[in-house]
């Protein structure tokens, strides 16, 4: 599967050719949570793709969901709640689409709902 063209879901993380990733942060609920967003983009340079990447650093399965922002045209994606094991790291794949030139520089961002009732914003990156 290529990530740059998968459905928004979870799925194991593989880094792109051309990709940037958000700071590291520890979500609100738990510091055993780590998350980022990382923007893919095509190589052409006309569509990207939000990315939420989490890692489960807690010793049981965790229920995760996520929002994938697209800031730059409003667009989010969702995945569904999901177990994640105990030291798993998983990727949500948002919708891949085109920004307008007058809507750069791309700003993505995520949010991390933890057992379904925690919710967590991940740092904006910006490309």
């Amino acid at each position: 599967m290529n990530p740059a063209s998968a459905q928004p879901n979870w799925a194991a993380w593989v880094p792109g050719v051309d990709y940037k990733c958000g700071t590291t942060v520890t979500h609100p609920a738990s510091v055993n949570i780590a998350m980022q967003t990382c923007i893919f983009r095509n190589p052409s340079n006309d569509t990207f793709q939000p990315v939420t990447v989490v890692v489960n650093n807690a010793p049981t399965t965790v229920y995760l969901e996520a929002y994938p922002w697209n800031l730059s045209n409003s667009y989010s994606s969702h995945c569904i709640k999901t177990p994640v094991a105990a030291g798993k790291r998983v990727a949500c794949y948002g919708a891949t689409g085109p920004v307008a030139p007058e809507d750069r520089p791309i700003r993505m961002n995520s949010q991390v709902l933890l057992n379904e009732n925690h919710g967590g914003w991940t740092t904006t990156v910006t490309w």
